[in-house]
């Protein structure tokens, strides 16, 4: 979280209540979030299910993965 701060220039507290959902994401902060992790904005809000080819490259994953399988790798990245 340390490095998400530094990176966005936001306070661990507020980027902790993001991600908790005490607080809402604006635009701007999701354009910053969308900016620091590589993904569309789509991506972000869940509106895309497949990350940028180079999301993938980085897991070390196929394109044709299924959606849980995804999910766990992204999740071990972060």
């Amino acid at each position: 979280m340390k490095e998400i701060s530094e990176s966005t220039k936001m306070a661990t507290s507020l980027i902790s209540d993001y991600e908790t959902g005490k607080k809402a994401i604006g635009m701007k902060v999701a354009i910053r979030f969308a900016d620091y992790y590589n993904v569309s904005l789509n991506y972000l809000m869940r509106r895309e299910i497949v990350p940028p080819a180079n999301k993938m490259e980085l897991l070390g994953i196929e394109k044709n993965v299924d959606d849980d399988e995804f999910m766990r790798l992204y999740n071990e990245l972060a």
